[in-house]
């Protein structure tokens, strides 16, 4: 199964890349299967899952992963899906998403580096899929009633209103930083000390997420200007 989720992976950067260059009807009818490729992928992934669980119960075992190789295994698994999920209308991906972090609370406790760096791929993927969701909103507001755009023209426009978000982060980032250094050591601070450093990392993530969007958009521009 692992080797199988890198595979799709591979396949569906493979997908980002060429959809940009294909005319808009050939490219629904290939999204259609592709989608439908990914779905049954995902279908069977479920049933594998699900056959574990109910062995577990079987034999007496929690359905929580009982080794930390099997939470491992279900925290890769949840990394792909939700990095697959980039592949998916942002309509349906941000609830596809919000499953998929409900599935990791479930997935078991594991500490250690693979632990902590599937945790990021998770959250990255995740956030990127909300990022995408607003990005969307954002630009249908402002696209002119009745026009189409090109998968080029909606790269670019994607672009430009991903640096203008990050710009406005960074000022927020900046002004969070600032209170930061000027708050006193004092015990009395800390617990407002901690709300400022979360809300740091939060826009440090958020600038993270625009910033790889930003790649796969100019990935996407730059392909079809070849």
């Amino acid at each position: 199964m692992p080797l199988t989720s890198r595979q799709l992976k591979q396949l569906q950067t493979a997908w980002r890349d060429v959809n940009g260059n294909l005319p808009k009807k050939q490219a629904a009818e290939l999204w259609t299967k592709f989608r439908a490729a990914n779905n049954h992928f995902f279908e069977r992934l479920k049933h594998h899952i699900e056959s574990q669980r109910v062995a577990a119960a079987t034999e007496g075992r929690s359905s929580v992963p009982s080794s930390a190789d099997e939470s491992l295994v279900r925290k890769r698994e949840l990394a792909n899906r939700a990095e697959a999920l980039l592949s998916v209308p942002s309509n349906q991906a941000v609830n596809q998403a919000k499953a998929l972090q409900a599935e990791w609370k479930q997935s078991g406790a594991v500490r250690g580096p693979e632990s902590d760096r599937l945790w990021q791929r998770f959250m990255l993927a995740c956030d990127k899929v909300f990022e995408m969701s607003a990005l969307d909103y954002y630009l249908r507001k402002r696209q002119a009633e009745g026009t189409t755009s090109t998968p080029n023209e909606r790269a670019l426009a994607a672009t430009t209103a991903l640096r203008k978000f990050i710009e406005n982060d960074r000022q927020e980032l900046d002004l969070l930083r600032d209170n930061l250094d000027k708050l006193s050591s004092a015990s009395a601070n800390d617990q407002f000390r901690q709300l400022l450093q979360g809300k740091i990392r939060t826009f440090e993530r958020k600038i993270q997420t625009k910033t790889e969007l930003i790649a796969i958009f100019s990935a996407t521009t730059s392909a079809a200007s070849h």
